[in-house]
């Protein structure tokens, strides 16, 4: 075909039969397919390229003309298209990537929690097998947060004897929750 004959039939794109159609895949397919895997490295996803290139250009044919050489067109369309390939699968690793490790945090925290909960019941546990002297001044101090002389006024008794309750009682805890540490 000579440049002059491909310029007259790219003005006249809407004329293209299926027989046309044919000879343009046979005489630029190979082409298409090259200048895709350079920006894929892909040969699927190449081949795919191929395909959407030459689909467009048959939906091309019933909207409008093509002002540039069959070559030139259709390589630009295989690049625009590979770009685009890359820049989506580039796109949809990122997102898999941040979903993953979104899905990891979420699966960190889901265990954290229930390792606080089963830490929790523990020591809920624990602090009532304390005495009772001894757990009401446990509880006093990290319940309700009153220091040692609030807890000495209020339960009558003397801060070196409330010091030794705590004493007591963290060291049961301690005894008891080997295991979570």
């Amino acid at each position: 075909m000579k440049k002059g004959e491909q310029t007259v039939m790219i003005k006249s794109i809407t004329a293209i039969d299926e027989k046309y159609f044919s000879f343009l895949y046979k005489q630029y397919a190979v082409q298409v397919f090259r200048a895709a895997l350079i920006y894929t490295r892909d040969e699927e996803v190449a081949k795919g390229i191929v395909q959407d290139v030459f689909l467009d250009l048959w939906k091309k044919r019933e909207t409008g003309d093509i002002h540039e050489s069959w070559q030139f067109f259709l390589l630009r369309c295989a690049k625009n298209k590979a770009i685009d390939r890359v820049r989506k699968l580039q796109l949809s690793y990122v997102y898999n990537e941040e979903f993953q490790n979104s899905t990891d945090h979420l699966n960190q925290f889901a265990e954290q929690d229930i390792f606080h909960d089963d830490l929790l019941n523990k020591v809920n546990s624990l602090v009532d097998q304390l005495p009772n002297q001894c757990r009401e001044v446990y509880i006093l101090k990290h319940e309700n947060g009153l220091n040692n002389e609030q807890i000495s006024l209020k339960l009558g008794i003397a801060i070196k004897t409330v010091k030794n309750h705590l004493h007591k009682a963290m060291s049961f805890l301690r005894t008891h929750l080997q295991e979570y540490r």
